[in-house]
């Protein structure tokens, strides 16, 4: 099985190489965030970059570092990190526009945070510049691809 190929542990070279293979970057986010004693508070980013990593190792796509971000929590309990939706969608735009000046034609999305449907992602994206990006919310139908320019 060939190598994932994360990001954080690619040279400027090996980068530029892969995105010109293929032009494929996956993202996955999620929040530190209670979920109960029993449970560690990364649950949802820790399932979601698992399954990133799966979907790098069989498609070849550019595995991005996983980030801590989200809108949605229990954020009155202990260990709950969350945002506000502008200050995610700020951030996500930002992302999606830097990966795109990078040579990213489609920009797969895993977020742990099920509460947020694909239609919900797709709306804090509208109106950013990206040639393709594709929202996952594993467990959940609401998959979309979402063409923006």
């Amino acid at each position: 099985m060939p190598r994932t190929l994360k990001a954080e542990e690619m040279t400027p070279a090996e980068f530029r190489a892969a995105m010109e293979e293929k032009p494929i970057v996956i993202l996955a986010t999620g929040i530190l965030e209670w979920h109960g004693d029993h449970l560690p508070l990364g649950t949802d980013a820790l399932k979601m970059r698992a399954i990133a990593e799966r979907l790098a190792d069989r498609t070849g796509a550019i595995l991005l570092p996983q980030q801590w971000f989200g809108v949605v929590g229990f954020d009155e309990m202990l260990g709950t990190i969350t945002f506000s939706k502008d200050l995610v969608k700020r951030i996500l735009a930002e992302f999606f526009e830097n990966l795109e000046k990078m040579g990213a034609r489609l920009i797969v999305l895993l977020t742990g945070q099920v509460q947020l449907t694909a239609d919900a992602w797709a709306r804090i994206w509208f109106g950013v510049t990206t040639t393709s990006a594709a929202f996952i919310v594993p467990g959940r139908s609401e998959t979309r691809k979402i063409f923006t320019a």
